[in-house]
């Protein structure tokens, strides 16, 4: 994979973990929010899926392993009626 692009990508690891932001990972080309991947975590790898396009420097950060062919999860515009919903409350 020839990486250039920075996302960032929410993964499956347990609470314990102290995973409790976004980790942002390289992919080319650019995937949506919403895009399940696989990604290198540590020793082992995780599933996770791309939050929002990024722009964290691409120094010293890890390529997704791998990207599912499923649709995204959820729209692109996610984010912004989570944090609408988060200020209503």
């Amino acid at each position: 994979m020839n990486a250039t692009g920075v996302v960032p990508v929410v993964v499956d690891a347990p609470q314990h973990a102290g995973l409790n932001a976004t980790l942002d990972y390289l992919c080319d080309p650019p995937l949506p929010p919403g895009s399940l991947v696989q990604v290198p975590l540590g020793r082992r790898s995780a599933t996770g899926f791309v939050l929002d396009l990024a722009g964290a420097p691409a120094e010293s950060l890890r390529a997704i392993a791998e990207v599912f062919p499923e649709p995204p999860l959820f729209a692109a515009d996610f984010e912004a009626q989570t944090a609408s919903a988060e200020r209503l409350r």
